[in-house]
């Protein structure tokens, strides 16, 4: 319940799900097929055999694909961080 917490900043909660949003797109976009498919069965939970299980592939191309997920991952994650510096920086 919002109403009444003084705490609350809808500005922030917008603030975030732009942000969110933002990352899901970006996931979409820069994530090929297969990546995209570990990536998602990754959420849900599965760890690296049950995903190669799966779909049918060895736990050796699962964890390529997942160390190639974390880099594209991270260069997402840099540049909403230089985003955020940017914004924070006042002139």
């Amino acid at each position: 319940n919002f109403i009444g917490d003084e705490t609350y900043e809808p500005l922030k909660t917008i603030e975030n799900i732009d942000t969110l949003a933002y990352i899901n797109n970006e996931v979409k976009s820069l994530l090929s097929k297969g990546e995209l498919e570990v990536y998602n069965l990754m959420l849900d939970g599965l760890n690296y055999q049950e995903i190669a299980s799966k779909l049918g592939k060895s736990p050796k191309q699962i964890d390529n694909s997942i160390q190639r997920i974390r880099i594209k991952l991270k260069k997402i994650l840099d540049t909403i961080h230089v985003c955020f510096y940017i914004k924070s920086v006042r002139f």
